[in-house]
């Protein structure tokens, strides 16, 4: 969905007044809702939830999770990942920071948790080559996803039906420069293989959409596909120029 910022609403009244029409989120960190507007279009805000003096303090340090999120989300765009948009950002009147992106679609999380997986095997292999290839671009800019799982990567169907996923909640990502490459990837492969694995056990059939042979080879080789070259050692890759630049 693209932002409008000329037409969007005022979120700054949205996260205190607007009543959420479904809540995804809610600990002790941050709350995360979704909110319609008046147009029908629907939006996801986040808004942070350690104290106040806090977040005042890690803003004044340019270290505040928003900040690193909306950092992030730009930095991502501009090499090519395909992550959700943040359209605004700001401060309530108790001092919380929160964010705002546009409802892209569904987590794969719960698409698998709901799916038919004997009727849907094309989109699943499709969202598998997809997620091999965001996992890919990451490790080839050298950035690791601290939070690296389904949960975190949404399903955005276009007008012409076709389906693209997209990263959200990208403020746990970090540079990993110097760190093996093994060492970067396998937390990152653990954590998202964790998320396939209990998003299985909800489903009537878990052995039907737990990953196969066949899907771990299909992500794999679209994981290595996304990397521009092989490093010595697979120790060393290389990043964008756009990236570098961001």
């Amino acid at each position: 969905m693209p932002v409008d910022t000329a037409t969007d609403p005022d979120f700054s009244r949205v996260v205190v007044d607007a009543e959420p029409v479904e809540v995804f989120k809610r600990d002790g960190r941050s709350e995360v809702w979704r909110w319609d507007d008046d147009t029908g279009r629907a939006w996801v805000i986040k808004r942070f939830l350690h104290p106040p003096w806090k977040q005042r303090l890690s803003a004044r340090l340019g270290r505040h999770p928003a900040q690193r999120e909306r950092r992030w989300h730009e930095r991502l765009a501009v090499a090519g990942v395909p992550v959700a948009e943040i359209a605004a950002g700001g401060v309530d009147s108790q001092g919380r920071h929160w964010l705002v992106t546009p409802s892209l679609g569904p987590s794969v999380y719960n698409w698998l948790r709901y799916c038919d997986a004997e009727r849907d095997v094309e989109a699943r292999h499709d969202f598998t080559r997809q997620l091999g290839r965001l996992t890919g671009q990451l490790l080839a800019m050298r950035v690791r996803h601290g939070d690296h799982k389904i949960s975190n990567v949404v399903i955005h169907t276009t007008d012409d039906g076709t389906s693209q996923l997209h990263l959200i909640d990208a403020g746990a990502c970090d540079g990993f420069k110097g760190t093996p490459l093994l060492g970067a990837a396998l937390p990152m492969l653990l954590n998202l293989h964790r998320n396939v694995a209990d998003a299985a056990t909800y489903h009537d059939t878990p052995d039907a959409v737990k990953p196969t042979r066949a899907d771990r080879l299909r992500f794999l080789k679209a994981m290595l596909e996304a990397w521009p070259s092989y490093p010595d050692g697979f120790q060393h890759l290389p990043r964008s120029k756009e990236f570098l630049e961001a």
